[in-house]
């Protein structure tokens, strides 16, 4: 062991230049090994808090981005002014692609005192805020918001562009909750009568049991609702004239919703709108730049790489080249070559260790941490050194003493 030892030390300062090189080209391999491993430990740590629910959004809040553009967009609805057109347009572009559609979606309540039926009701009651008393869960939703909530029949029928068409004392088109199958029939006609309101809904169909809804991370049941197009009672005159774009629905997990909309709204000049997840995580043009960024450093680390690993093979190659006296005098003294080779292998553990040092500097430097498992950098290293000391083993493989002393004979 002393011999290895003594070897070992003889490697380290017999040229100092030429190991400054080794070790200036370890510190670079083990660097570009860093760059590779932090930034992929980091966006993926990153990716893992960000998109924590495992779950890409599919619906989409839209609000105006100016909160004033929102009393300028009623005014322009009320006017019908060329903005509110241009506002329709918008939606159109929208729904151009195949991949989207808008909707709307209200949560309302209905009294129950308002409902005359001689049914009890009691069961399905639901204290709110909207009323000091009680009050059956009321949604509003237009035709798409069936498709964007994945609801399903279990009999009867979904709303139709007509029910959002009604002509005045025409009943209103309500879907009921699967509990609310126990109480109503399909074509039995909900009489609503309150101080202030008068007013009559046809059933038209019942959902499957255990449908409901997600949004803001709250899950919403809808066995014991009435689904409705308008509020019930109606209490405004309506109109499916225009379309409300107050929510958009992708079918695809890939698709950037705030870019398309983006898109749609710069080319038409109209108010900047935006987009908020309301059943997940939001995919955005940042994620996918992220994810090719990741994929050019991965390609870069690899090249850069591997011209520090044929770097420093040819220096080690060189360096065991020049040694070969060196060996074949250790072998005259009877020295093992597996001892000269284990000294060889003592020594780069040396540069690896030292050639650590500025990149877990750097690491503090930029994060405070060290966010790559020491054991998978020092891994990495020792694999890349182990492969760059390859041509040194073979090189001493062929060190012959009767070949050394013929090569110096002098004829």
């Amino acid at each position: 062991m002393k011999v290895v030892l003594r070897i070992t030390t003889h490697n380290l300062f017999k040229n100092m230049r030429r190991n400054l090189t080794i070790l200036l080209n370890m510190i670079l391999c083990t660097f570009v090994i860093f760059i590779l491993l932090q930034n992929y430990h980091f966006l993926r740590k990153r990716h893992s808090e960000f998109f924590s629910s495992g779950k890409t959004a599919s619906n989409y809040e839209v609000a105006f981005a100016v909160d004033e553009d929102v009393i300028t967009y009623a005014n322009d609805k009320l006017n019908l002014t060329h903005m509110f057109l241009v506002g329709q347009k918008v939606i159109e572009d929208i729904e151009n692609n195949s991949n989207l559609f808008v909707y709307s979606f209200a949560g309302n309540s209905t009294r129950l005192s308002g409902i005359q039926n001689k049914v009890d009701l009691s069961p399905f009651i639901e204290e709110t805020m909207v009323f000091d008393e009680s009050s059956i869960s009321n949604p509003v939703l237009s035709l798409n918001a069936f498709e964007a909530y994945h609801l399903k029949i279990s009999s009867g029928r979904f709303f139709t562009e007509e029910d959002y068409n009604l002509e005045s004392g025409q009943p209103l088109p309500v879907i009921l909750g699967y509990e609310l199958s126990s109480v109503f029939q399909l074509g039995d006609i909900i009489e609503y009568k309150d101080n202030e309101y008068s007013d009559q809904a046809v059933v038209v169909g019942f959902l499957e049991q255990n449908s409901g809804y997600v949004i803001w991370n709250a899950y919403y049941p809808l066995d014991r609702a009435i689904l409705s197009p308008f509020e019930f009672p109606r209490m405004f005159d309506h109109s499916n004239e225009y379309r409300r774009i107050q929510f958009i629905y992708t079918k695809s997990d890939d698709v950037d919703v705030q870019a398309v909309v983006n898109n749609a709204t710069a080319k038409n000049g109209f108010y900047t709108l935006e987009v908020s997840p309301v059943d997940g995580v939001q995919v955005t043009e940042t994620k996918t730049i992220s994810e090719k960024n990741v994929r050019i450093i991965g390609f870069l680390a690899v090249i850069s790489t591997i011209m520090c690993l044929f770097s420093l093979s040819m220096i080690l190659y060189h360096r065991a080249t020049e040694d070969l006296p060196s060996n074949c005098i250790y072998l005259c003294c009877g020295i093992p070559l597996w001892k000269i080779n284990i000294s060889v292998v003592l020594e780069m553990i040396v540069w690896i260790i030292l050639s650590l040092i500025p990149t877990i500097a750097i690491s503090f430097s930029i994060y405070h941490a060290v966010l790559v498992p020491m054991w998978l950098l020092i891994f990495f290293a020792m694999m890349i050194t182990g492969i760059a000391l390859v041509p040194v083993f073979m090189v001493n493989k062929k060190c012959n003493l009767d070949m050394f002393i013929r090569e110096r004979i002098v004829f």
